[in-house]
């Protein structure tokens, strides 16, 4: 079939159901034709989900088990026996699954560049890189790095510093130049010409000097005019308006330096056709005022006003080219040193395909290309062709002409409702106008269909978001800045309401709720409608689970990673501790994160004193909830000096000199007292110590797993070190990128950006922020050009956004981009308002009147107008609340994390000499006895005197083997061994211990008696016995003392102790 269709899919309406089919019904037809199929998708997820589809739906036709998709099919292919062929084509695509050609618009690309790497001169082995951002980041840094080195670079980035200081911008220019090389990343970086330096000067010193030439010659009208004034004795208060009248102005005129100064207000233009205009009816200078203007001023007035019609678009264009002008000077640097950063990396990055590709494949046939990929494709199947760009279609059109040229089917599926991609290239004029445009030659093959029913949303969404976005594009062809919109009217246009689909002719809720900030009564704090909005958001999600939906039912959709953060963040703190979120529950926003990441630079740098009060801080205030410490003794405790040697001398990590400060009063012993090995410990293994020693694995959270997960992947990559892990977290911003992991399947609420949500539907969904600006963001940058002269001699440059640019060389452009704001933010509020299978909650700010300017407004104008929407008390309301449907609750079951374990990597590498005497330590709860036997045995054998007990009790619980509960119970275990009668003679001062110590036998052999004690020759032995009394004792201690004997020393006591019993046995 010779033919280009081309699908028109609102949301909801079974685009991938009719991309799949078309695929089945070519393949089904010969299935050998799988390998001369190429579909292209916008994302990996995508890409994935067609290829699934198309298999799953093979295995019901050759099960005969989906018998709808299979009378589908039937209807297009009745001499096809469906089950059989079916069969064969699974067999041949599963066999050869390579062929299976269903990828992203990027991987087919990628694929290409690397077959035509010898045409474009590229290395064979060639490396994609994903990562735009740190490629930036290296060029400029290699930039930044040559300063110093090359004069003239120097020069030229010193003199780009004093033109961004001159014009009150800071000093920094690295974002600047970031911003730059971004822009020679883009698809459409071959519209950024590449201008020499002096190219750049000149054009910078002639616009300078017109610039002070034009302020000079109305400088200089305005000087003469208030002598004129001033020489009559008048004052510019005494003409007609004062400082706001023609007076003012030409007062102003005096110090002109901007164009809004220089630029004619409505009264000096009035009062420039009209004499009496200078002066108040009932001034009592009118008549000399009058006169004075009618013989001096009037002409100084036109004289201005003469120069403002002929220069002034100039000078506006000038004055705002200047301020980014000379960045265009280190274009062609930051050019080679990308250049440089790919041949020694064998890297590109993946925005640069299209471009390097678009030369080859324009100047190349089809068969040429097709011969160097080693896949000759009949058809070619285009999904989501609003988000191509102008390049990715230059790209893709000749293979379009070559499959349509030869007599097969090529197939275009869209929707310019939902081209949100605008940031990344995406062009929906190309699915409206560009494909008819490009592809007319094959006019006669084109095939339009619209797929016109939602069978995703209930009835009563479907008709609100039909009736809501018929009368949007009205609405914003009144913003006066933009005029009208075609594209918008085209994608919005007549015919494209959606019918709704049986199943779901019933039901669907819709609610438009405005929040006003408030003064909440009890604390006199103000509330802004964004506290409020959370606040709605949690209420609505209480109401919702009430009525049967689960969390997972439930996604909150938000404009930006920030929104979402603050939103996970809140919700979280009120008790919605289940939330599966990319781009919120950043780890760096957390405290507990926070906290730990303070206790690594304290212990990576005693002398952090921020670093070591905010621990101290969050530890009292958070961990021990201890109330009544003054915040000032924390806070002032990092200036505390010690008594016992001078100030230069000391360690923070000598807890001996610092035992009068909080700092080791209040923190627990297991970390004052062992600082300086927490410090050497690699960065996971010191996650895991800090976890025990502040009890932090009480209960399992998810972002100390996270943050875990983090420490162990930069160990295995790295060296483990802890300065080396802290400056890679700050320098990659490791805290504001990484976010909480949490299982797909798991019941949680999801929050997820607008963006993201494209291509998928939940059955609640929320948008609790619906806030944003209409508008580009003030003093971000544009890329524009201009057909004027002499600005049509640059190119495409970055300016500053905002209305100063009405007025100047620049304006069509900076309208234009108002134009597609305004288009971007009503596709936005489409994919958003148009995810909802059966609620809409929206909350937003009350409309306080004025232009529009905001979605909020847009919202709540729209709402207004439409007549069947009912205002219901304080909202707008479509429908009634549902009950979730009896199916709502998923299959799956997920095993919740009930403890959060932390082990020592001392246990889990063996050391033999604690093994032998560990082994088995924690198997089972009921082997506690032996255990604490164990434990009471090894420190009644180490310790010196009653004193060390506490301090060898706690080296226990830091080290892992005992936990903090138990350790009181074993303290009063070892005071009641020592204090047993007979005992004191092994704990008596002036005698030096010994603790299993072993002593070696002639034949390798070894004996480890448990406590010896020693004073010259003089020795005393105990052994400590857990069980009953045993004849073997005895025997084992006589053969210690024997060996002793032999190495000289005399037996002073031996004593067998048995704990259990209570009782010392002497030998």
């Amino acid at each position: 079939m010779n033919a280009l269709k081309i699908y028109r899919s609102s949301a909801g309406s079974g685009k991938t159901y009719t991309l799949v089919l078309e695929y089945l019904h070519l393949v089904l037809r010969h299935p050998e034709d799988y390998r001369h199929i190429l579909a292209i998708t916008f994302t990996n997820k995508a890409a994935d989900e067609m290829k699934s589809r198309v298999i799953r739906a093979l295995t019901e036709l050759q099960q005969e088990s989906n018998p709808g998709l299979a009378e589908a099919l039937q209807q297009l292919l009745p001499e096809v026996i469906l089950r059989d062929r079916a069969a064969l084509t699974l067999k041949l695509i599963l066999h050869d699954y390579s062929s299976f050609s269903v990828s992203t618009i990027d991987s087919f690309f990628q694929r290409l560049l690397r077959s035509l790497a010898r045409e474009i001169h590229l290395p064979l082995r060639l490396e994609i890189d994903l990562d735009e951002e740190d490629v930036c980041k290296e060029v400029v840094d290699r930039l930044l790095r040559e300063a110093g080195k090359d004069e003239e670079l120097t020069r030229w980035l010193e003199q780009l510093i004093l033109h961004k200081i001159e014009a009150d911008r800071g000093w920094n220019i690295e974002q600047d130049l970031f911003v730059v090389a971004k822009q020679l990343f883009r698809d459409d970086q071959g519209n950024t010409r590449v201008l020499d330096r002096k190219t750049v000067h000149d054009f910078y010193h002639d616009l300078t000097t017109f610039r002070k030439s034009f302020e000079k010659s109305l400088q200089e009208i305005g000087r003469e005019a208030i002598d004129v004034i001033r020489n009559a004795g008048l004052k510019v208060d005494d003409f007609s308006f004062g400082k706001s009248g023609v007076a003012g102005y030409l007062d102003r005129l005096q110090n002109a330096r901007d164009p809004d100064a220089v630029t004619a207000t409505k009264r000096a233009l009035a009062a420039a056709e009209n004499p009496e205009a200078w002066a108040a009816k009932k001034s009592e200078h009118r008549q000399e005022i009058v006169h004075l203007a009618e013989s001096r001023l009037l002409p100084l007035l036109r004289k201005a006003i003469e120069i403002q019609d002929r220069d002034l678009r100039r000078y506006a264009t000038g004055f705002q080219l200047l301020k980014t002008l000379y960045l265009f000077g280190i274009v062609n640097d930051l050019s080679l040193h990308y250049r440089d950063y790919r041949n020694e990396n064998n890297k590109i990055l993946i925005s640069d395909t299209p471009r390097l590709l678009g030369a080859v494949m324009q100047e190349s046939d089809a068969p040429f290309i097709y011969e160097k990929v080693g896949t000759r494709y009949k058809y070619l199947l285009i999904d989501e062709f609003q988000d191509t760009s102008l390049i990715q279609w230059q790209n893709i059109l000749p293979l379009l002409e070559h499959t349509l040229g030869s007599g097969f089917m090529a197939l275009v599926v869209g929707d310019a409702k939902q081209s949100i991609y605008r940031w990344r290239g995406g062009d929906m004029s190309l699915l409206l106008q560009g494909i008819r445009r490009d592809l007319r030659a094959f006019g006669s093959l084109f095939m339009e269909d619209v797929l016109d029913t939602n069978y995703r949303s209930k009835r009563e969404i479907v008709l609100f978001n039909n009736s809501f976005f018929e009368k949007v594009p009205p609405l914003l062809e009144d913003v006066k800045e933009a005029g009208a919109l075609p594209l918008l009217r085209q994608a919005y246009g007549a015919g494209l309401a959606q019918a709704v689909a049986k199943k779901n002719d019933i039901g669907g809720f819709v609610r438009i709720r405005p929040l006003t900030a408030s003064t909440d009564p009890a604390t006199g704090e103000e509330r802004t409608w964004k506290a409020a909005a959370i606040e709605a958001t949690a209420d609505a999600i209480r109401q919702l689970l009430k009525r049967g939906y689960q969390l997972r039912d439930i996604t909150l959709l938000v404009r930006n990673n920030r929104d979402g953060n603050l939103l996970a963040t809140e919700l979280f703190q009120r008790g919605f501790r289940d939330i599966i979120s990319p781009d919120s529950l950043l780890l760096g926003t957390h405290p507990l994160i926070q906290f730990l990441l303070n206790v690594f630079r304290y212990l990576a740098d005693p002398g952090n004193s921020i670093a070591k009060s905010q621990l101290l801080h969050y530890y009292v205030t958070q961990l021990r909830e201890q109330d009544g410490v003054s915040l000032h003794r924390l806070f002032a405790d990092h200036q505390l000096k010690s008594r016992k040697r001078p100030s230069a001398t000391i360690s923070l990590f000598d807890s001996e000199v610092h035992t009068d400060n909080a700092f080791n009063q209040l923190l627990p012993e297991t970390f004052t007292a062992h600082l300086p090995y927490l410090s050497k410990l690699p960065v996971y293994e010191l996650s895991e110590q800090l976890a025990a020693i502040f009890l932090l694995n009480r209960e399992p959270d998810a972002y100390l797993q996270r943050f875990q997960d983090l420490a162990l992947e930069f160990t295995q990559n790295d060296s483990g070190n802890l300065t080396a892990f802290i400056s890679w977290w700050d320098e990659n911003e490791i805290g504001l990128t990484k976010s909480v992991v949490v299982p797909e399947d798991v019941n949680a609420l999801r929050i997820m950006s607008i963006h993201k949500s494209k291509g998928l539907q939940f059955p609640i969904v929320i948008i609790p922020f619906t806030d944003w600006s209409l508008f580009p963001k003030a003093n971000e940058w544009i890329w524009a050009t201009t057909d004027e002269p002499p600005f049509d001699q640059i190119g495409k440059v970055a300016l500053n956004t905002g209305k100063k640019l009405l007025g100047t060389a620049y304006e069509a452009a900076y309208r234009e981009e108002i134009q597609q704001q305004l288009v971007d933010n009503a596709n936005l509020l489409y994919v958003a308002f148009t995810r909802a299978e059966h609620e809409l909650h929206v909350f937003l700010p009350e409309d306080s009147g004025g232009e529009l300017s905001k979605v909020s407004q847009l919202v709540s104008r729209t709402c207004d107008s439409m007549d069947k929407l009912i205002r219901s008390g304080e909202e707008w309301q479509a429908g009634e609340p549902s009950v979730a449907p009896t199916d709502s609750s998923s299959g799956t079951t997920t095993d919740v994390l009930r403890s959060y374990p932390i082990h020592r990597w001392q246990e889990r590498i063996s050391i033999a000499s604690k093994a032998r005497d560990l082994t088995g330590m924690w198997e089972e709860e009921k082997s506690s006895g032996k255990r604490f036997g164990i434990i009471v045995h090894r420190l009644l054998s180490e310790i010196t005197a009653s004193s060390d007990i506490e301090r060898a009790v706690q080296a226990q619980v830091f080290d892992g083997l005992l936990r903090e509960e138990e350790a009181e119970e074993v303290e009063r275990q070892v005071r009641a061994g020592m204090e047993l009668p007979g005992m004191e003679a092994y704990y008596e001062d002036g005698w030096t211990a010994r603790a299993e110590q072993e002593i070696l036998l002639p034949d390798g052999s070894s004996q480890r008696p448990d406590r010896v004690v020693f004073n010259a020759n003089r020795i005393r032995i105990v052994d400590f016995k857990t069980g009953a009394e045993r004849p073997a004792h005895r025997q084992q201690l006589s053969s210690y003392c024997d060996l002793l004997k032999q190495m000289g020393y005399a037996i002073d006591r031996a004593s067998l102790a048995y704990l259990r019993e209570n009782r010392v046995v002497d030998l």
